[in-house]
């Protein structure tokens, strides 16, 4: 029987360096082997490093509906296995359903990888930035400040 206690101590064991392009595919396979699940089970959180990590390197993640998980680690059942926050039951049994089933375990962790790869890398990160300063440097308002500032 999975209990609240043991249910909040499956973690990661150590976190994985995220790397896109593996230079020794067939270490990554065997590591990525070795880890069945992460499970990040936070109420409350912000971007999550640890789901990032797990996701990165593979590792199928279950992670709760609290904070900015949801946006960060996708949908349930595509790049994670989602359960509600604080509700152990549903947490045990969404680790009973991704333990239960090892080809829809690999899709999630394959999926999650991709996802952070594509959302969620430094450069993709810095991309997003600049992106969101040209929009609000764009915005009528701000031009004119600017003008009247002598800037542009």
């Amino acid at each position: 029987m999975l209990t609240h206690r043991y249910a909040f101590r499956i973690a990661l064991d150590q976190p994985r360096e995220c790397r896109a392009n593996c230079q020794d595919a067939r270490r990554e396979e065997r590591a990525k082997q070795e880890r069945l699940l992460a499970v990040v089970p936070r109420r409350y959180e912000g971007f999550s490093l640890r789901a990032i990590e797990a996701m990165c390197s593979g590792t199928p993640l279950v992670a709760t509906d609290g904070g900015a998980l949801p946006e960060v680690t996708g949908t349930d059942g595509e790049t994670v296995f989602r359960c509600r926050k604080g509700d152990v039951g549903d947490l045990a049994a969404t680790i009973r359903r991704a333990l239960a089933n090892p080809e829809l375990r690999a899709a999630v962790g394959d999926a999650g990888r991709r996802r952070v790869i594509e959302r969620w890398t430094w450069q993709r990160c810095a991309e997003l930035t600049v992106e969101q300063y040209r929009e609000v440097l764009a915005m009528p308002q701000n031009i004119a400040k600017l003008r009247r500032n002598g800037r542009i």
